[in-house]
């Protein structure tokens, strides 16, 4: 087959060294970027250090110790500072004249000027405050605010301040926030929260619960904000964050791919599997920020057993090659355009190849036939962007095992030793199997991929369509009369 197609079969060596030369690129970058950032949960760490008489301060030293590098803060609301008596909730006082108002009393001047500075780009300013009678008061004046109190209860009001000073500046680690949204958000609130997550040196945001910040219809300008302040998003797989997809598309190269075991996981796993699976999404998916949720609490030393616990997924992802620290964002491996076009010529090569095997066609007929594929598949992958290598991607999944299998039949194989003719049948197969796979690999070697913000399209047809065809190949006599099995 490949002897009487010369030109295909050198076409088809020439997308593999392009292929090769996109991996190479890739594998540089990837290699450049080993830090892994182990993040810990701060309410757990306050859980634990309320159990044992401990400071969260002398936990965070331990947990430093064993190598944790940040720790998650996640911003409280109004309902919180209620609930913890930071603020006193008067319902039903008389004020002034009028209707008994609701008041919101802050009796630290400071968390009154903080609550304002949340509340007022989180309110609607067209808003009549006189028709909800809420009032938050503090040092002598009573600010009008516009929202019912169970709305008022949602509105998130930024992060802790002495969370954020006890780990930055106590124990020396990295703050990532924990960002809820609500549906009063607007692109004004959206922008002081980003200026704050500045001012506390916020790297790396995350969002709680089950939406991100902004969704749905400030998807966009939420990803252009994280841009202009530098921010990273934290794109937490398998967590299934209602707008997650759009924001990762949205903030471009400020993503950093993150890997949790949630809370109702973490009740059924086993610990040896739990540190496992951290390693093994740092070494196989490009994970970067490594969520650690405590292991357990009800324990005669709840500290030294999750610091163990914390130490282990440490020296398991270090193990792999990488190192701990702050982390930082996927270089781009920068192919040139035309690798990409080189690497879909192989593919359409691959094409021609099997065609020709099936077919007995003219070679007047066949070079126009393969040089229509190869600037057909050049021109997809080289100027029809990501979904362009996606098509040609899916085209070598399905032609190159069904080639391989083509060839395993069809060729007469050298030597009269049995076991050596199948040797050479089943490397040849695996082999031509393996290119498909190469070409594949080069064509999606692009940070979007690497991020998986876009992903291979089309994994059922790949391993369908093969298995089919080489049903009907066999069956219509198209192989079949050409060898034996």
């Amino acid at each position: 087959m490949f002897v009487r197609n010369k030109i295909a079969s050198g076409l088809l060596l020439v997308g593999l060294i392009a292929a090769l030369v996109a991996l190479a690129h890739r594998h540089a970058v990837e290699t450049a970027n080993r830090t892994v950032e182990i993040a810990l949960d701060y309410q757990e760490i306050e859980q634990i250090a309320g159990a044992t008489g401990k400071t969260v301060g002398e936990v965070l030293d331990r947990f430093k110790a064993a190598g944790a590098t940040s720790v998650a803060i996640q911003e409280v609301t109004v309902g919180d500072l209620i609930d913890n008596g930071v603020l006193t909730l008067l319902p039903g006082q008389m004020f002034s004249v009028g209707p008994p108002a609701t008041m919101l009393m802050a009796g630290d001047p400071m968390i009154a000027a903080r609550l304002w500075r949340h509340l007022s780009p989180a309110m609607d300013e067209t808003g009549d405050p006189r028709r909800f009678g809420t009032y938050l008061k503090a040092g002598g004046r009573a600010i009008p605010v516009p929202a019912s109190v169970a709305h008022l209860r949602l509105i998130p009001v930024g992060l802790d301040q002495m969370a954020v000073f006890t780990v930055r500046f106590h124990s020396r680690m990295g703050v990532v926030a924990r960002l809820l949204n609500y549906p009063g958000a607007n692109p004004r609130y959206l922008e002081e929260q980003m200026r704050e997550m500045n001012d506390f040196g916020v790297k790396t945001i995350i969002f709680a619960q089950d939406q991100a910040l902004g969704f749905r219809g400030l998807i966009k300008p939420m990803g252009r904000l994280i841009r202009e302040h530098d921010l990273n998003y934290g794109s937490v797989e398998f967590a299934k964050q209602k707008g997650d997809a759009g924001l990762s598309l949205a903030v471009k190269d400020n993503l950093i791919r993150v890997h949790s075991i949630t809370l109702p996981e973490m009740g059924i796993i086993d610990k040896q599997t739990a540190i496992e699976r951290y390693a093994r999404a740092v070494r196989e998916r490009n994970i970067r920020l490594c969520y650690v949720r405590l292991f357990d609490f009800a324990s005669a030393d709840p500290i030294g057993v999750n610091v163990a616990y914390v130490k282990s997924i440490a020296n398991a992802v270090t193990a792999g090659g990488a190192k701990l620290g702050v982390a930082q964002r996927l270089g781009d491996p920068a192919v040139p355009g035309f690798i990409f076009g080189l690497i879909a010529i192989g593919a359409a090569a691959g094409l021609a190849l099997l065609l020709l095997s099936w077919f007995e066609i003219r070679p007047a007929a066949a070079l126009p036939m393969l040089a229509v594929f190869c600037v057909f598949a050049f021109l997809l992958a080289f100027g029809a962007g990501p979904m362009g290598h996606k098509v040609v991607a899916l085209g070598a999944a399905v032609v190159f095992p069904i080639l391989a299998l083509t060839w395993a039949v069809s060729e007469r194989k050298p030597g009269s030793n049995a076991v050596a003719r199948a040797a050479l049948i089943y490397l040849g197969t695996i082999t031509l199997t393996a290119a498909g796979g190469l070409l594949i690999a080069g064509l999606l070697s692009s940070r979007p991929f690497m991020l998986k913000v876009d992903q291979f399209a089309g994994v059922k047809l790949a391993h369908v369509v093969p298995i089919l065809g080489a049903a009907f190949l066999v069956s219509a006599g198209t192989i079949w009369n050409r060898g034996t099995w």
